[in-house]
């Protein structure tokens, strides 16, 4: 109150959030010895606040059953103000990832294995307002996705989504393919495939020029993803190819492993002769 009395300050401290914006804020003075009514004064709050993104799955598909070839879409739901002038779509990249290294193109490949995605029709890569869809995705698809909104106030990026890629098993590259086998040599064959999910059985199959047989489970041992074949050529006969199947939930591998088993000397002190 003022030294004369007549005027009357009130304040109040306020910090506000964003649930706060569109409420009506008031400030309303009365004199109980005055039988007029009070005044009042009053102001709509308009609170500016940086993106909150989240990312959602489309609601026909089941994040546990995504199978390569399948047609995937997300929403990015964002609530801002004031609203967006722009969202964006990332792939394997970190949270820290900010527009001050959009400048360095092959950035995201050399360090993070990941990209910022844009629309590619021929590569599958579909974006349309708030929604991404990824058509017949493969393993390579695979990984974390997040979306991020932009507004005058900062951005805001959603929490990654994982997508899981289920697929049947392939051969994994760079294996050895030939074994040089001496006859009554005992020979372990390895053989690796890629899969997911990664339970995985494995079966084996001996062709020669004349004859096709099933190896005996006996001779077969596996580990993870990987299957080790114990072979002993006895005969010229026994010399061939060996194949390698595996198979998982998703479904069996449709080109088998094949490794090459040939003749070689026996092995002495680590020499072939």
């Amino acid at each position: 109150t003022s030294n004369d009395g007549n005027t009357t300050t009130s304040t109040l401290s306020f910090v506000p959030k964003k649930e706060d914006d569109g409420k009506y804020l008031s400030c309303r003075a009365e004199n109980k010895m005055m039988s007029s009514e009070g005044l009042e004064d009053g102001w709509k709050l308009e609170i500016h606040y940086t993106p909150e993104a989240k990312i959602i799955l489309g609601t026909s598909l089941n994040p546990d059953a995504i199978r390569e070839g399948t047609d995937v879409y997300f929403d990015c739901t964002i609530n801002a103000h004031p609203s967006v002038y722009k969202v964006e779509w990332r792939h394997n990249l970190p949270a820290y990832w900010t527009e001050c290294y959009a400048w360095i193109p092959v950035l995201p490949l050399l360090f993070f294995q990941g990209k910022l995605l844009n629309i590619n029709v021929g590569a599958g890569i579909i974006i349309s307002n708030q929604s991404l869809v990824l058509q017949g995705v493969s393993r390579a698809t695979a990984g974390n996705y997040t979306c991020v909104g932009y507004n005058t106030e900062g951005d805001g990026e959603s929490t990654a989504f994982y997508l899981n890629v289920l697929y049947a098993p392939t051969c994994k590259p760079n294996q050895t393919r030939i074994y040089g086998v001496a006859k009554q040599e005992r020979a372990q064959i390895t053989c690796q495939v890629d899969a997911n999910p990664p339970d995985v059985q494995f079966r084996w199959t001996f062709n020669n020029s004349a004859d096709s047989v099933d190896v005996a489970q006996s001779h077969i041992a596996r580990s993870g993803t990987s299957s080790v074949v114990t072979y002993t050529p006895m005969a010229e006969m026994d010399y061939g190819t060996l194949l390698c199947f595996a198979s998982n939930k998703i479904g069996g591998q449709r080109v088998p492993c094949v490794f090459h088993i040939i003749a070689a000397g026996k092995c002495r002190d680590g020499l072939r002769i």
